[in-house]
């Protein structure tokens, strides 16, 4: 177990402080040394998610950004996801003006990536610096059907909030913008799949085990069962859907990846919101 983590869970959680391999259950129980090891010690984790195992850390950690790439083998040139616990914090990572008024809600929590627009103004974007996008002028966001995941964000947000606030009442501040931002807005993850770039995504730890020594914390839940699973087949493994709504405002969306929830995901695009495929999209479906 790497030292940082074996320190933070030595020292407040003894029951599992020689486990690099925790399950569900003790890691809900033990967030706060989880939420310290993110966001404080460049922690990378591996974790369950509604449709494969995912690696995480902290949006705000550009370092930990750095290891997942490396521990991937990923190109800078490829986008990564944020992943955040609830749709009212969307708006505060990038720019939803254009998107029909109840389609995210309807869309997530689920196993849906939607790619929306960065802010416009790059100088005022909370993403411009990180590592994410390489110059793509689109967000990734995910909010996961998945409790576990969702809690972790939310005791991020949580921790950090408490932070600021503590901050700047010692120092006798006011908040400022990027302040605001996280109060508000909340503590993303990046999110990506827990595999070797180019191989199969894992629904089980045992799938990453090449990756494992480079990794401080996995979080097992266990073999990802998913009702998509049981009426598709084919679903196994597809990852989350990856819709483009960049283009809302022209009535129109591309899809990106078909993923595990395509045939839901365009009924309620075409049904509910009368949105069309663009003839100018490109399925990669990988």
């Amino acid at each position: 177990m790497p030292s940082k983590l074996c320190h933070l869970l030595t020292n407040f959680y003894p029951t599992i402080m020689n486990k690099k391999i925790i399950s569900v259950k003790d890691a809900s129980l033990n967030l706060n040394a989880i939420v310290q090891l993110i966001s404080q010690n460049d922690g990378v984790v591996a974790l369950p998610t509604d449709t494969v195992y995912g690696l995480a850390c902290s949006v705000f950690n550009t370092e930990a950004i750095e290891r997942i790439r490396r521990i991937k083998g990923r190109s800078e040139t490829k986008p990564m996801a944020i992943c955040l616990d609830q749709v009212s914090h969307i708006s505060h990572w990038c720019d939803t003006k254009n998107i029909p008024t109840g389609l995210l809600s309807d869309l997530l929590p689920g196993p849906v990536t939607l790619l929306l627009p960065c802010f416009s103004d790059r100088l005022q974007d909370p993403l411009s610096t990180r590592l994410l996008n390489s110059g793509d002028k689109r967000v990734g966001i995910r909010i996961p059907d998945s409790g576990f995941i969702r809690k972790l964000i939310s005791a991020l947000n949580e921790q950090t909030r408490s932070s600021i606030i503590g901050n700047n009442v010692e120092h006798s501040s006011g908040c400022d913008e990027r302040d605001s931002i996280s109060i508000s807005g909340g503590h993303p993850l990046v999110l990506t799949s827990a595999n070797l770039s180019g191989q199969p995504s894992a629904i089980q730890i045992e799938e990453f085990s090449e990756i494992w020594s480079s990794i401080d914390l996995i979080i097992n839940g266990g073999p990802i069962q998913s009702d998509i699973f049981s009426e598709n087949s084919n679903c196994i493994r597809a990852g989350s859907t990856i819709i483009d709504l960049c283009n809302c405002d022209k009535s129109v969306y591309s899809v990106v990846r078909n993923g595990s929830a395509f045939n839901t995901t365009v009924a309620i695009l075409e049904g509910h919101y009368n949105l069309s495929l663009s003839n100018n999209f490109s399925n990669t479906n990988n």
